[in-house]
């Protein structure tokens, strides 16, 4: 990036500034790992790594352990660390590229001055602007009386939206009568939603694939949290056994206690997938450590209303979207791949229609279908959205 100043912005929790990770890895020229086993993210930068996990105070660098007076935190989505406390230790790895405002910090942990800044200068050469290019700063929270309102804005902000193209490769999901598979049309709809969602929302889009390849439903989720997502929807088809065979229309999911049978067989039929992982076909999840590292401990339903508010958004503008489709409405089941997210983001998983159905199949091959299907969602990701923010900009 071009060398100047850059404010970045930084949130209150409880009196003390702190700033994304993610941000804090750009600046020092680092990157940022989620490590699902264990609950942790690990900052590389350079040569040196330091590992948080977010709510405990103990920081691993390197092969030490430092205690923070304040614990990173999770802020919708993205895990932040406290500026004051954070910065220093990051310094070390990134001599010339990362200081703690004009002054370094004092042993005590009092700023000389600048409170809750940190700047990057270009390598080698120091960031003030005595030599070389001008630093970039990121900036203090506001002053209070404004700062809640604007750190509440920026964090509930949605800038990312994981788009999920159900199963691929191996994986070839349902197929319907004339052998059309469901890992072929959630791709293709994934990559007209991708599309409008860039151009028509102006916010970043990312798939969780983007051919046809095996994505384990674990690295779905890790897709998302490492792309600090604000929102994550996954796209699949549906299908009924013989007896079912005229059942047709759309359906949208959050994650929750699924309330029926026919919801129960909607998420086997979509877990099933897990088989094809490593140690899948023995336990499923339990038997496979990546993916309980992620569920364990999890508070999957601290996004439950707002997936909940997704899913009847995107559930309506389907409805309203030519009448192709019969609406079967919002429901909830227990989905692995929301396990993994609706913790961390609002998250929903959408029938888009019954593969199974001989109608509908020939709906499903057809890119203008397709595009309508893309266009609703991005209808209802829109509503949303403007909901959402509006909701927090009148707090």
């Amino acid at each position: 990036m071009a060398w100047g100043e850059e404010a970045l912005r930084a949130v209150q929790i409880d009196g003390q500034p702190y700033v994304a990770l993610t941000a804090v890895a750009r600046a020092a020229g680092g990157a940022v790992e989620w490590l699902p086993a264990s609950q942790k993210v690990r900052l590389r930068v350079g040569d040196g790594q330091i590992v948080v996990t977010p709510g405990a105070s103990v920081v691993a660098v390197g092969r030490s352990s430092v205690r923070l007076p304040d614990p990173p935190r999770w802020v919708h989505g993205a895990v932040h660390v406290p500026v004051r406390w954070f910065l220093p230790l990051v310094e070390p790895f990134a001599p010339g590229r990362v200081r703690v405002g004009e002054a370094r910090l004092n042993r005590d942990g009092q700023d000389r001055q600048d409170k809750g800044s940190v700047q990057k200068g270009e390598p080698g050469k120091r960031g003030n602007g005595e030599t070389g290019n001008p630093p970039v700063s990121v900036s203090p929270t506001p002053p209070v009386g404004e700062g809640k309102g604007v750190e509440e804005r920026e964090a509930w902000k949605i800038h990312t939206v994981i788009i999920d193209p159900g199963h691929g490769g191996k994986d070839q999901g349902a197929v319907g009568p004339t052998g059309l598979e469901e890992k072929e049309v959630a791709l293709k709809v994934a990559l007209h939603l991708k599309a409008m969602i860039e151009q028509r929302l102006r916010v970043r889009a990312v798939l969780t694939r983007s051919s046809d390849e095996f994505v384990s439903l674990g690295r779905r989720a890790r897709i998302a949290l490492e792309n600090d997502g604000r929102v994550f929807i996954s796209l699949h088809c549906n299908a009924a056994n013989r007896r079912g065979r005229g059942a047709g229309g759309t359906e949208v999911y959050f994650l929750s206690e699924a309330r029926t049978e026919e919801a129960r067989e909607v998420a086997r039929r979509e877990n099933a997938a897990l088989a094809f992982e490593e140690n899948g076909a023995s336990g499923g999840a339990n038997g496979n450590p990546v993916l309980r590292g992620i569920f364990e401990g999890m508070s999957s339903d601290q996004y439950l209303k707002e997936s909940q508010d997704l899913a009847a958004e995107i559930r309506g503008a389907v409805a309203r979207a030519g009448g192709m489709l019969k609406d079967r409405g919002v429901k909830q089941a227990g989905f692995y791949v929301m396990k993994g997210t609706q913790a961390r983001m609002p998250s929903v998983l959408v029938e888009m229609a019954f593969i199974s159905s001989p109608r509908e199949e020939r709906l499903l091959r057809t890119e203008s279908f397709q595009k309508q299907l893309a266009g609703a969602i991005l209808e209802g990701v829109r509503d949303f959205k403007a909901k959402a923010e509006q909701a927090v900009a009148n707090k």
